[in-house]
């Protein structure tokens, strides 16, 4: 099998790199293109990552957390589901999605981007042929996957806020 071809990096591999995709390389060159390195990218943001990290596409780490309205909409009509809000300033903040089944819940963009779903049908697909409680419905699941009972809710309780779900209602009559 042949070898391929694995010239040692130099400085000018490193800058033409950078050129091409869209940043600075700040150095300082190094033995191999497996050692950290600063790179710059046009916002001025600074990080250490190794040449082959810049080649494969990986842009600045600061930049790719800033996400617009418009990613988390494009993001939700691929998966399926709805974003509906509020903006948050991070990628890794929550904020409310809603499944195809009007489950409310939130989760971080990166969350949603990693494939995670809504914990309350992803909950019901992982128990589908186990016994089920009759007197519940799938809307009345708590932040643990459990289902509620007439014990969970106090009389006067309308609906239960959590880290999940704005709003969870049980078939148990609750006097």
């Amino acid at each position: 099998m042949p070898l391929k071809n694995r010239k040692k990096k130099n400085s000018e591999d490193y800058h033409l790199l950078a050129t091409q995709r869209g940043v600075r390389w700040l150095g300082p060159e190094v033995s191999s293109s497996k050692t950290l390195t600063t790179w710059e990218c046009p916002k001025g943001h600074q990080w250490r990552a190794i040449y082959n990290n810049i080649q494969q596409g990986r842009d600045c780490p600061y930049c790719a957390r800033k996400k617009k309205p418009v990613d988390y909409q494009l993001l939700a009509r691929r998966r399926n589901i709805q974003w509906l809000g509020p903006f948050v300033a991070n990628y890794t903040i929550p904020t409310t999605w809603k499944c195809e089944l009007d489950h409310d819940w939130q989760a971080s963009y990166r969350e949603i981007l990693r494939g995670d779903n809504c914990p309350i049908c992803s909950n019901v697909n992982e128990n589908r042929g186990k016994s089920s409680n009759e007197d519940v419905s799938i809307e009345s699941i708590n932040v643990f996957g459990e289902p509620l009972t007439n014990t969970d809710l106090l009389p006067d309780q309308e609906s239960i806020n959590s880290q999940y779900f704005t709003k969870v209602k049980s078939k148990v009559d609750v006097e």
